[in-house]
């Protein structure tokens, strides 16, 4: 079996590694947002769009309070 690769040399932390996830999250939370508010579409599809748009937004709080809880690591 071959050796697992690291990206890194030092020792990653979940509070550094969340935060770009969290980002991403965020910019994907915006774009649903747009759609609902400026696409066209009807009304079944705009509430599917809306539910996508608070599934995303859970999901980025949920990041959020993982990070914290992980703590800044003190190095």
């Amino acid at each position: 079996m071959a050796e697992q690769y690291f990206d890194h040399v030092d020792q990653q932390y979940p509070y550094a590694l969340i935060g770009p996830l969290r980002e991403q999250v965020r910019v994907l939370e915006d774009r649903a947002h747009h759609y609902v508010h400026h696409v066209r579409m009807d009304d079944d599809d705009r509430a599917t769009m809306e539910k996508v748009h608070a599934l995303l937004e859970a999901t980025r709080a949920e990041l959020e309070r993982l990070r914290e809880a992980s703590g800044k690591p003190t190095e």
